[in-house]
């Protein structure tokens, strides 16, 4: 009987499949009359619907379409009625509102199915004609609103993103958006096994050629990651913003292509509403301005536009009333040169590299006592976060970030994820550029750049080397009162390169006793959260300082727990999408995890990631998956034997744990250690002062102590 696995085979490079679609998938989100459109008609752009737009107005509308849409035919009801030309102006006139409705089209075939850059490219195609049709300050100032149909959405959230990422050039803009209504997008967060089986629903959905479903399917399914990483990233980007949702309550093709599950965000700023009567294609189409579908688009959309009034109302008079020097503070090329220079490593993406968090996990951290007395303490500390070896460290910074971002204390996280594979990732000075970049980034501290520009200018690109100088710029910017309180996140801290490592951590322990003796004096307070491995050096550099320190190495069940969620969730991920039930072979694979983990997450989703790749295997190949070698771990090991200062005195005290009947104590490790066979010795004088830290500096963190036993 062939293998269930045997169900997702690769198409070959040549394979004809390939090539169709980019003909047929033009039209299909659009009505059936798409293809008789003018040939000479332009389809990419940012396209006004009125001849004559208005000069001045309230706020601007941009409507972007989703896969195969057209920026006119996605919007265009079965009577030719397109409510965002004939319907939505005649509203705005009744309200006394001048607002500029604009549709963006593009090549949605090439952006969401081909390489994740297209998708990026496209977003930041979407954002420079944006840009380059608010020329004058009245344009400049005017809120953004997006609607956005499917896909679209995705598309947008993107743009937003990176206008994060780039916010030096394109900040301007994402500070103006003010509401997004999306009409039937999908917002799964992470569960990237919805994303990889959501193509085919889609697809299916817009009737393609046989050959095409499966070219397109194939083609977006590579994608699926991106979309899930939007979706995650997006949500920091959303607060603030007023957002409606739609989604889809009649069937096509006999299904729902995205259920109001998977439309709805479920964040406290979003209204969802489903439309009754429509579905995936026609959610966006409305033919008769009284009638009921699009009188509720209608109400939701002249909410947002009461409320933009509102607003610059407000602001209007809040600028004609005060001198608040970060209301007036413009911010002139030679800022943004700085934090162009500020931006020479992509903090964001080496974020990113960690596998994101299972549900449930890492959140006892924030709910464990050294954390809660870090983060309640009224001063500037530091709280160090240690752990051995592949214990999931990063991945909680990563997570502690978004925690801390979302808390109700007013705290600004900034962070940094060091990488000793990489000589960038591994620097202090470009850690040091990226935390000046997200301080100086935010609105309220645009106006301390000003503190940065003497030593700027008197180095000019030079600085990136100097990191004495980026730290005098560090030490200005957050000892100003206007800076507000930080938390500086610094993830694998002992992969950052020893010499800067070592000054680092000098001058950060000296900023915090500063701190702390001029507490009644210093408004600012800067938290620093730092994870690493357990090693003897960092524990050292702090000594100075009585820093909290959380060791998860101690934390046995804890991380025990939150593995077992990693293995449960990503098996079940693996059964979905291969079309099994959880059987006995599976909860015996799954079981062999379990016992094998040995509460380390690196070997657990290494292994889970090379099942995740094993598509024609049988159930006996994957149990051999699980019980073989793993390349990934053997280049941990050999990484962490390096750390060991005398291979010799490593190879003794592994062969007295490895001897060992049963694990030994601490303590008798230590009389072990101190015992030469053939020799009478003085014990005491040859113990360890310290018996955890001598083993573990012996050993270079391949040894665990659990319990007080190695």
């Amino acid at each position: 009987m062939p293998s269930k696995f045997n169900l997702f085979k690769r198409k070959k490079k040549d394979d004809p499949e390939q090539a169709v679609g980019s003909r047929e998938v033009a039209s299909a989100q659009g009505s059936h009359n798409e293809a008789t459109d003018d040939e000479a008609e332009e389809v990419c752009g940012l396209f006004d619907f009125d001849d004559d737009p208005p000069s001045e107005a309230l706020f601007d509308i941009v409507a972007v379409h989703g896969l195969g849409g057209h920026w006119k035919h996605t919007w265009t009801g079965d009577s030719g009625s397109l409510w965002l030309r004939d319907f939505l102006p005649t509203e705005f006139k009744s309200l006394g509102f001048k607002v500029r409705i604009r549709s963006y089209g593009y090549n949605s075939n090439t952006a969401f199915s081909k390489a994740v850059t297209d998708l990026s490219n496209e977003a930041e195609m979407l954002l420079d004609r944006i840009r380059g049709e608010r020329g004058t300050e009245e344009e400049k100032s005017r809120p953004i609103l997006f609607v956005a149909h499917s896909l679209g959405g995705i598309l947008v959230k993107k743009a937003m993103i990176a206008a994060h990422e780039r916010s030096e050039i394109y900040g301007d803009i994402l500070k103006k958006i003010h509401g997004v209504a999306f009409f039937g997008t999908p917002h799964r967060g992470s569960d990237l096994a919805w994303w990889a089986d959501f193509p085919a629903t889609l697809v299916k959905a817009l009737q393609l050629g046989r050959g095409t479903n499966k070219a397109y399917v194939e083609a977006l399914k590579r994608n699926s990651k991106e979309f899930s990483d939007i979706s995650r990233q997006w949500v920091e980007r959303a607060k603030g913003l007023r957002i409606r949702t739609y989604y889809e309550t009649e069937r096509l093709l006999g299904f729902l292509v995205v259920d109001e599950d998977s439309a709805r965000l479920n964040l406290p700023n979003e209204i969802p509403t489903g439309i009754a009567g429509a579905n995936h294609k026609t959610i966006c189409k409305f033919d008769k301005e009284n009638g009921q579908k699009y009188r509720q688009i209608w109400n939701g959309i002249k909410e947002i536009a009461i409320d933009i009034s509102e607003a610059r109302k407000i602001s209007k008079a809040s600028k004609e009333t005060t001198n608040d020097t970060n209301i007036m503070f413009e911010v002139n090329e030679q800022h943004k040169q700085f934090l162009r220079l500020l931006c020479s490593s992509d903090y964001e993406a080496d974020r990113r590299r960690n596998p994101e968090r299972e549900q449930g996990t890492c959140e006892w951290i924030a709910n464990d006592d050294h954390y809660q007395t870090w983060f309640s303490e009224k001063r500037s500390n530091i709280l160090w976060i240690s752990g051995d070896p592949g214990c999931g460290k990063s991945v909680a910074a990563s997570y502690l970030v978004d925690h801390i971002r979302s808390s109700a204390e007013g705290y600004t996280p900034v962070f940094f994820f060091f990488k000793d594979d990489s000589e960038r990732q591994s620097s202090a000075n470009m850690a040091l550029c990226a935390i000046l970049h997200q301080i100086l980034s935010i609105d309220q501290n645009k106006p301390l750049l000003e503190l940065a520009m003497p030593v700027y200018t008197s180095h000019g690109s030079a600085l990136l080397e100097r990191f004495d100088s980026l730290w005098s710029i560090l030490i200005k910017v957050v000892s100003d009162p206007r800076c507000g309180e930080l938390v500086v996140v610094l993830d694998a801290l002992d992969e950052c390169a020893k010499k800067c490592r070592e000054q680092f951590m000098t001058n950060m322990v000296a900023l915090c006793i500063r701190a702390k003796e001029h507490d009644n004096e210093n408004p600012t307070r800067v938290k620093f959260l730092l994870t690493s491995r357990p090693y003897a050096e960092v524990e050292r550099a702090l000594k100075n300082f009585q820093a909290i320190r959380l060791k998860t190495e101690e934390s046995v069940d804890k991380i025990e727990q939150d593995v077992k969620r990693v293995i449960d969730a990503r098996i079940q991920r693996f059964a979905d999408r291969m079309e099994v039930s959880e059987d006995t072979r599976l909860k015996s694979l799954k079981k062999n995890l379990h016992s094998k983990a040995d509460r380390t997450f690196l070997w657990v989703s290494l292994t889970l990631d090379m099942l995740d790749n094993s598509e024609d295997c049988t159930y006996a190949e994957l149990a051999d998956i699980v019980n073989a070698s793993n390349p990934g771990i053997d280049a941990l090991y050999e990484k962490i034997l390096q750390k060991a200062k005398d291979p010799k005195k490593a190879q003794r005290m592994l062969h007295l744990v490895v001897g060992a009947v049963e694990p030994l104590s601490v303590e008798e490790i230590n009389v072990a250690w101190a015992i030469e066979v053939g020799k009478e010795c003085d014990l005491e004088h040859r113990k360890f002062p310290s018996p955890e830290r001598g083993i573990r500096e012996v050993c270079g963190l391949f040894v665990r102590i659990i319990n007080k036993r190695v």
